[in-house]
């Protein structure tokens, strides 16, 4: 079954004070095409969300109904007492990967087509999950995604990403 993820662009849009027409418009997109996307009746694309996040001014993962709150958490108890800490809000596994695609997405270049591609592979099977389960997907796209990612040079940043991923593919396998 699909993510829904259209109530989140819904409500990120509201919040920022946006109408579907003037978003639309800057998005370069028919309004119809936005109500699509907050109506589940179609999903945006890795760059389109990526896009729709640089437009309103918002950390992507709100888009995939991830949200923050303040003060320490139980798995980072030596965190600053008001970090923001990010939470999930329902497919845990498939939001947070989903959530670590795209921020990998956004630090890429043209050089990273390679890896660019694949994410967004890897963005569309976790959005549409329809046959699989979650961690056979997250497995699966981790090892073609290591492939691509030796074909051309990483970020520190992008690394500890996909070390996020793998940790997340391990503990699905552990049962956790």
């Amino acid at each position: 079954m699909a993510l829904k993820i259209g109530r989140y662009i819904m409500a990120s849009r509201q919040d920022v004070g946006v109408d579907p027409d003037t978003l639309a418009a800057q998005l370069r997109i028919e309004r119809e095409t936005l109500n699509n996307w907050e109506l589940d009746v179609s999903h945006p694309n890795m760059d389109a969300l990526l896009a729709l996040a640089h437009v309103l001014d918002i950390d992507v993962r709100r888009l995939v109904g991830m949200k923050t709150s303040r003060g320490r958490s139980l798995a980072h108890p030596f965190a600053k007492k008001d970090a923001i800490q990010w939470h999930h809000q329902g497919s845990e596994r498939r939001q947070e990967a989903l959530s670590i695609v795209l921020q990998m997405a956004a630090g890429l270049t043209a050089a990273d087509k390679p890896v660019h591609d694949e994410l967004s592979d890897y963005y569309e099977q976790l959005i549409q999950e329809r046959d699989t389960r979650t961690d056979m997907v997250i497995n699966a796209k981790n090892m073609r995604l290591g492939q691509k990612m030796n074909e051309v040079t990483i970020t520190d940043a992008m690394r500890a990403d996909y070390e996020r991923l793998i940790k997340l593919a391990m503990e699905s396998l552990s049962g956790r």
